[in-house]
């Protein structure tokens, strides 16, 4: 796992302060998932844990930074397909279901989600 943080101040509705800055290794562009911790997800096979599923609430990128502290901004970015009229390639993928043994599903129940960021969310480094 990346350099973890948390949201230290929300200053608009297109920004947040990150209590990391430059001393602790943050620099201009780097990105940040702001999660909301998850249920712990065991291995049933050797009942060993794998982790926490996290859920992502939002992707942001610095955009400033301080010694102490950044500024982060969710930032999308978007392309112009230039294409000619006889070369048109379009595609889309959407997942396929497995042959799986139905005796094995188990879905995870997943805890209320919220979606929105607040104070002292974390904040997880993932470039």
């Amino acid at each position: 796992m990346g350099l973890q943080t948390h949201v230290a101040k929300i200053p608009s509705s297109n920004s947040v302060i990150l209590a990391a800055g430059y001393r602790d290794g943050v620099g201009l562009g780097d990105e940040f998932m702001i999660i909301q911790p998850g249920l712990e997800i065991m291995d049933e096979s050797t009942n060993l844990s794998l982790g926490n599923y996290d859920r992502t609430k939002e992707r942001v990128e610095v955009v400033e930074i301080f010694e102490q502290f950044c500024i982060a901004k969710h930032i999308v970015r978007s392309s112009i397909l230039q294409s000619t009229l006889s070369n048109n390639t379009f595609m889309s993928s959407h997942p396929k279901d497995l042959s799986v043994s139905e005796d094995d599903i188990k879905p995870i129940e997943e805890e209320e989600f919220d979606k929105n960021i607040h104070i002292g969310d974390i904040a997880v480094k993932i470039n």
